[in-house]
């Protein structure tokens, strides 16, 4: 129940991800680290990242961030105004 939180903290975190920092950032905002680090060894998470991973080399899409819009892949970061532009004109058509 507390994926957003973690989730959120990951992202904005601006040091090098190592398993032991996730865990130490993890039990900074109370998650359970055992439990997480059990879930992350699971057979459902490893077939979802498996899965996910599939997906990406058969879009071609190596690295984030990644934008699908109009059946279109979009490499790395795009600028906002670009991005609006792109939905807007998926949006019309």
């Amino acid at each position: 129940g507390r994926y957003l939180d973690f989730h959120r903290t990951l992202m904005i975190t601006r040091s090098r991800l190592s398993q032991d920092w996730v865990m130490t950032l993890a039990e900074g905002i109370g998650l359970d680290v055992e439990k997480l680090k059990q879930d992350m060894g699971s057979t459902e998470v490893t077939q979802q990242i498996g899965a996910n991973l599939d997906l990406a080399r058969q879009l071609g899409i190596r690295g984030t961030p990644a934008f699908i819009i109009d059946g279109k892949v979009f490499p790395g970061a795009l600028d906002p105004n670009r991005l609006k532009q792109l939905v807007n004109d998926a949006r019309k058509s």
